[in-house]
């Protein structure tokens, strides 16, 4: 769904992928229920000059399941918001059975060929949802509601970070996101360290990293600050955990994190910034990375990018000076 190779595969699936079928439980009260409910209230009988109560009619609800069924052709026909409309109308949906009926008209309407960049959408939408949902709701309701019905989910984002997947940036970005909300449940970070293959030099998440540090390297890279500040985000997320801290650091954090304290270019200068601070709370949380920084060259690093800061902090107000003459 979300990576460039996968096409092909979405469009080899069976013609069946790309209908909708919908049912649900439809229940019609007849004789107008609200109305006598409403009318269930004391009233004034004014030829008896007495208080009486309005007599209660038997109502009988008449229900019964109705399936919708759209074919790929009325798909195609119209855009989505049409169908979803038409089909309202026509089936008479209840507003509880509205938002999962556009949800399947979606997902069947962008199965088409062609739809590669809708469905990269949706897929971001699904990943930023689960973030959301990650930040917002306890643990228990994550268990209930979430990982009951897809127990395979923290693996299956993972695989999005792949750096040979042909995965978008803005994908993984979102897929970041989801990890580091997920990660936050007590019982789901060890889940999120072995899916990412946090301790292992040539894991998921040390590619990632690895390749991150090349590109901002370079000046002609498009690479997005959103993404880096990301990855940073998350990787600082995992070195406070005392297990993920190690995995990361014995996995060759340091010498990378020092890459990118040598970056000198500009315009990535938030990236050093928020580097800065990961170095630090590495450095003071763990025994071994101090070693590791100082046999890495770490200390001259860190002294030539003070030097350039503040060369390039009086660079920026001499030139602040001039233009204010």
């Amino acid at each position: 769904m979300a990576s460039t190779k996968g096409s092909l595969e979405v469009d080899a699936l069976p013609a069946e992928a790309r209908e909708v079928n919908f049912s649900f439980y439809r229940t019609e009260m007849s004789n107008g229920i609200e109305k006598e409910k409403k009318m269930d209230t004391d009233v004034f009988d004014a030829s008896q000059g007495s208080v009486r109560k309005a007599p209660i009619t038997p109502v009988t609800p008449s229900s019964g399941a109705v399936n919708i069924h759209i074919d790929e052709q009325a798909l195609n026909s119209k855009s989505g918001t049409d169908v979803l409309a038409d089909t309202i109308a026509l089936y008479s949906v209840p507003d509880a059975e509205k938002f999962e009926l556009m949800c399947r008209i979606r997902a069947a309407t962008v199965l088409a060929k062609g739809k590669e960049v809708v469905r990269e959408k949706l897929v971001i939408v699904r990943l930023l949802a689960i973030a959301i949902f990650g930040h917002t709701h306890p643990e228990a309701q994550a268990m209930s509601s979430l990982f009951l019905y897809e127990p395979d989910l923290i693996i299956h984002i993972a695989e999005l970070l792949q750096v040979d997947g042909g995965i978008p940036i803005v994908v993984q970005t979102a897929a970041i996101a989801a990890l580091d909300a997920l990660a936050r449940y007590r019982n789901k970070i060890q889940e999120v360290l072995t899916a990412v293959n946090a301790g292992v030099n040539h894991g998921i998440l040390m590619a990632v990293v690895r390749k991150t540090v090349a590109d901002v390297a370079n000046p002609e890279s498009t690479l997005p600050h959103s993404f880096v500040e990301a990855l940073l985000s998350f990787v600082t997320f995992i070195a406070s955990h005392a297990s993920g801290g190690n995995m990361v650091v014995g996995a060759g954090l340091i010498p990378l994190l020092i890459q990118v304290v040598e970056n000198r270019l500009p315009h990535r200068l938030p990236v050093v910034s928020k580097t800065m601070q990961l170095v630090d709370n590495v450095l003071y949380s763990f025994t071994n990375a101090f070693q590791l920084f100082c046999t890495s060259r770490g200390v001259e690093v860190l002294v030539e990018r003070i030097e350039v800061c503040v060369s390039y902090g009086l660079l920026q107000d001499l030139v602040h000076q001039f233009w204010t003459v």
